[in-house]
C-alpha cells in the first residue's frame, strides 16, 4: 500500500507492506534552483526500529555537472551497548560523488566512500561514451584494481544486446590461459 505526493518543491512517497511489517518514507526537497535534499527512512513495525536511514544533498553548479554528499546506513540489525541494554544505531557509508557530462557523447563520474564501521576508504571512477545512437560503452575502475566494462547495442526498437565483463588488474598477469568472464543479456520490450 502506498501514497505519493509531489509539487514543484517537494516529493513525498510512503509505502507500507502488510506482509513484511515494513514501511518506507522517501522525501525529496528542492531547496532552491541548484540544491536538492533527499532522505529515505525504512522502519520495521514488528521490530520497532529503523532498518534503513539514508540521506543526501546534491548541488548542481552547472547544467551538466552534479556534486553530492550522501549517507547510506549499513547496520540493519539491533546492536546492544554492553552494560546499558540500549539500541545503538551506527553510522554507515559516507559518500562524495561527482558527475560531469562535458559533451553529448561523454559522461564521467567519480565516487569516494568512507565506511564508518570498517574504517575503509573506497574510490570509483567511471566513463560512459556514446559511440552513436545505437551503441554505448561504459567502463568503471575501483581502488582495488577491479575494472568493469559494458557494451550496449540497440538492435532494433524492441531488442537491446548487452555484453559485460569484469577483471581485476592485479590478478590479470596470473590469468594466462584462462578465459575472460563475459556475460551477455538481451533486453526485450514487448
Amino acid at each position: 500500500m502506498g501514497i505519493d505526493y509531489s509539487n514543484d518543491k517537494w516529493k513525498v512517497k510512503g509505502l507500507w507492506s502488510v506482509q513484511s511489517h515494513n514501511s518506507e518514507l522517501t522525501l525529496t526537497h528542492k531547496c532552491c534552483s541548484r540544491w536538492l535534499f533527499g532522505s529515505n527512512l525504512l522502519f520495521n513495525w514488528e521490530k520497532k526500529r529503523f532498518t534503513g536511514y539514508h540521506g543526501g544533498i546534491v548541488w548542481e553548479p552547472s547544467d551538466k555537472c552534479l556534486v553530492g554528499l550522501k549517507h547510506e546506513s549499513s547496520k540493519k540489525e539491533k546492536d546492544t551497548d554492553v552494560g546499558k541494554g540500549d539500541e545503538v544505531y551506527q553510522w554507515g557509508k559516507f559518500g562524495l560523488f561527482f558527475f560531469h557530462a562535458p559533451s553529448a557523447i561523454n559522461t564521467v563520474g567519480s565516487e569516494f566512500t568512507y565506511n564508518w564501521a570498517d574504517k575503509k576508504l573506497e574510490a570509483k571512477l567511471g566513463l560512459t561514451h556514446k559511440f552513436d545512437d545505437n551503441n554505448t560503452g561504459k567502463i568503471k575502475v575501483n581502488h582495488e584494481g577491479k575494472v568493469d566494462a559494458l557494451l550496449k547495442h540497440k538492435c532494433c526498437e524492441s531488442v537491446t544486446a548487452v555484453a559485460v565483463t569484469s577483471i581485476n588488474v592485479k590478478d590479470f598477469a596470473n590469468q594466462k590461459g584462462k578465459n575472460l568472464p563475459l556475460g551477455v543479456s538481451f533486453d526485450l520490450k514487448l
